[in-house]
């Protein structure tokens, strides 16, 4: 056939070579030859001119997770796409598949590392193409530190966590924990070596921030385990990362519970108040006293127990005198399951006022240990005595106070975050009357204050005295630290005077509260010296009754490491 059998324009039928033209317009037919072959040159450069298929050059995957990546362009071709393979992963050992679509799945991705991996496309004619792109693996690890001893409710644990950014260049990177019910993040306690880290709630942590090529963050927090978290509960915790816009990786990692538990039955709820009738991680002891010219008259003997089977304590106390409100303090160290009993005379002579008693770590910061319990024995010169039981308060997890080896002082809040709240208005149930020989001591005690300067003071108490027809009696009384005194008719001051609203053979109660929002302890002590000779007349005491909590009270500490 010969040029001008094409005719003015001729169309040959579609094929490999695509879509010919022939006859007049002689433009395309740029090879020396016949008709036929003139075609079979244009098929020839056509090919490969119309099978596309591209990837965006940096895609991004963590270790051991997948991701899906679609085709920057194609698979597209003049004629049709037959296949399309992985033709090359080179040194990525995970998985990687694709579709007729062009779609890479990525799947249980490693090593560490940027990857090249090629896909190839074939179209109806055999012509082939392949498209490259680089696989960015980077890494993500978590773990939870093991305690040396066991692990039970109220405990603190330490979790680390890393991000390597598997790139040879700079990233954004993002990470996240997410914590179980019973696991706690504690407040301010997340550190990083690069970028930002929080604490946003007890359940979630998030870090954030840039990377340099094959650059590794170590972001570190604690956690704490809930105080109604039983022996043998799984926690684990689950933490997500991104580098570079990569899909979310996630690790897993838990603890078990393995704590021997005190005792059968439930635990009792820390966030129950204050009480002598629990255990606690500060124990108030509100009053001790020793005579240092006659120790057989008057003295206290002080006990504290450790409940816990497995883990020592710690404790610090603070002996604060009721007059000058200073403190004095020593260390006490426990043993598992150990009680220790000692006279006010021999740690504090010749001093009255009261005891509190902090659990602390080997760094002297304030920690969760509700396993404490203690008593005291107080006799007085007076005659009065009784069995006082040490008030009881629970840290609650999740809420410790900031505290590290580089601090001084930690401020313990008993805002029903971090401690149980304390009493702000206290009750005497029953106050016998003085005219039937009754010497009614009562002793009120300022909750707070800084304990490496001192006590706080009551200052002004607002009471209520009550008879027992229901007859109320308004009163003011002040008090610096510690307020000790007879129910009389000099104290408090009444209208009727004390004796004539609870005259002989009656009773009253009375109630009272600081004019500001302060913490306050009390008890009272019965001193009868009939009670040998009258049915009626008993000795003893008891620690006053709590009518309703503050959360606004604070008790700073010094902070120092024990010598155990």
């Amino acid at each position: 056939m010969d040029n001008g059998a094409f005719g003015a324009r001729t169309r040959a039928s579609r094929g490999c070579g695509g879509e010919v033209v022939a006859g007049g317009d002689q433009s395309e037919l740029h090879a020396a030859g016949t008709d036929s072959q003139r075609i079979r040159r244009i098929a020839q450069l056509g090919d490969g001119d119309r099978l596309r298929v591209s990837y965006n050059a940096l895609q991004n995957v963590i270790t051991g997770s997948g991701a899906t990546i679609n085709p920057a362009t194609g698979p597209s071709d003049n004629g049709s796409v037959s296949t399309i393979i992985v033709q090359n992963k080179g040194t990525f050992t995970g998985n990687v598949a694709v579709n007729a679509a062009g779609v890479v799945t990525i799947s249980n991705a490693a090593p560490l590392g940027s990857h090249t991996i090629t896909i190839r496309a074939t179209d109806n004619c055999s012509a082939t193409t392949d498209a490259t792109f680089t696989l960015v693996v980077s890494a993500l690890t978590a773990g939870i530190g093991d305690p040396a001893l066991c692990t039970g409710p109220g405990g603190a644990v330490d979790v680390t966590a890393t991000v390597t950014n598997g790139a040879n260049s700079s990233q954004s990177a993002t990470f996240t924990a997410s914590l179980p019910a019973g696991l706690l993040a504690v407040p301010g306690t997340c550190s990083a070596n690069v970028g930002i880290c929080n604490v946003v709630n007890g359940s979630t942590v998030n870090w954030s921030g840039t990377l340099a090529g094959n650059q590794t963050v170590t972001i570190k927090y604690k956690a704490q385990i809930g105080d109604q978290v039983v022996t043998g509960t799984q926690l684990c915790i689950t933490s997500s990362g991104t580098v570079g816009g990569s899909p979310a990786g996630s690790v897993t990692a838990c603890l078990t519970l393995n704590c021997p538990a005190l005792g059968t039955g439930v635990i009792p709820d820390a966030k129950s108040p204050a009480s002598d009738q629990k255990a606690g991680s500060v124990l108030f002891y509100n009053i001790y006293s020793s005579d240092a010219a006659n120790y057989n008259a008057q003295n206290t003997r002080i006990s504290i127990t450790n409940t816990h089977p497995v883990l020592r304590a710690t404790v610090h106390l603070f002996f604060v005198d009721g007059v000058s409100c200073t403190a004095a303090d020593q260390y006490l160290c426990l043993t598992p399951n150990q009680t220790y009993t000692f006279l006010a005379s021999d740690i504090d002579p010749g001093t009255t006022g009261y005891l509190v008693a902090v659990a602390v770590d080997d760094r002297g910061c304030p920690i969760d240990f509700n396993y404490l319990i203690g008593d005291e024995y107080i006799k007085l010169n007076s005659g009065h005595a009784a069995n006082l039981g040490a008030e009881a308060i629970s840290a609650l997890a999740g809420g410790l106070p900031l505290c590290d080896l580089n601090s001084t002082t930690a401020t313990l809040k008993f805002d029903g975050v971090s401690y149980n709240g304390v009493p702000r208005v206290l009750a005497v149930d029953n106050i016998p009357a003085k005219g039937d020989g009754n010497e009614t001591l009562l002793i009120l005690n300022r909750f707070g204050g800084d304990l490496s300067a001192g006590g706080s003071s009551l200052g002004t108490i607002f009471g209520l005295l009550y008879d027992d027809v229901e007859q109320g009696y308004s009163f003011n009384i002040t008090g610096g630290c510690q307020l000790r005194n007879i129910l009389s008719n000099s104290f408090p001051r009444t209208a009727p005077r004390f004796e004539s609203a609870i005259p002989a053979g009656r009773t009253g109660w009375m109630k009272l509260y600081s004019l500001s929002d302060n913490g306050m302890f009390g008890a009272i002590i019965n001193l009868n010296k009939n009670s040998n000779v009258q049915s009626g007349a008993f000795n003893q005491g008891h620690n006053l009754h709590k009518l309703t909590l503050t959360q606004a009270a604070t008790l700073i500490i010094p902070v120092f490491p024990p010598k155990c």
